[in-house]
Formats: structure tokens, C-alpha cells, sequence
């Protein structure tokens, strides 16, 4: 899973605050206004981020909430929510890997 910090493009270092939340916790973070980054194949952003428009974390809010697959075929974790903390103090919800949307 990920490190303590996440580092943005622009080089804003955000600090680990809890590496797996539920749902809740996540669905909170987004009515909450805060910022949603997506690491697609959960390989830690070698690959890249993608760093969500607040239209986007909206579109997502409808859909339902976030439901990360908890093992894969090899009993590996394969999708997880991490919170992350901006020194601004607002929170970021990193979704890694296999998380699917839904009532």
C-alpha cells in the first residue's frame, strides 16, 4: 500500500493519516469538499495519479459509494481507501486499485 505522504504535481506533500478507511469515512471526506485522487492499478502512482474535478467527485457521490474489492484471486488486497491531510488542513481520499461505486 502507499507511504506516508503523497506528493501532488506541483510538489504538495500531504501526510498519511489513516491508511485504510470505509466507506463512510470516504464518503464523508468527499460531502466534506475534499480533494479525491485516483491510483487506478493501486501501483502506488508509478503509473500517475489522477487528481479528481470537484464535478467529477460529484458525479461520483451520485452513483453511490465506494466499495473496494478486498482480495483478488491470491488472496492479495486489491482495492483500498486511504485519508490523507493537506497542510491547509483539508482531507484527501486516495482510492487505490479495485474499488467499485454503488448503493
Amino acid at each position: 500500500m502507499w507511504g506516508a505522504e503523497l506528493v501532488d504535481a506541483d510538489s504538495r506533500v500531504y501526510l498519511l493519516v489513516e491508511e485504510e478507511v470505509g466507506s463512510e469515512r470516504a464518503v464523508a471526506i468527499m460531502a466534506g469538499g475534499g480533494q479525491v485522487v485516483v491510483d487506478e492499478c493501486g501501483c502506488g502512482g508509478y503509473c500517475g495519479l489522477d487528481w479528481l474535478s470537484d464535478d467529477r467527485v460529484s458525479e461520483l457521490r451520485t452513483v453511490g459509494r465506494p466499495r473496494p474489492r478486498r482480495t483478488n484471486k491470491r488472496g492479495r488486497t486489491s482495492g483500498w481507501l486511504s485519508e490523507y491531510i493537506a497542510d491547509s488542513g483539508q482531507p484527501v481520499l486516495l482510492i487505490s486499485g479495485d474499488v467499485r461505486w454503488g448503493r
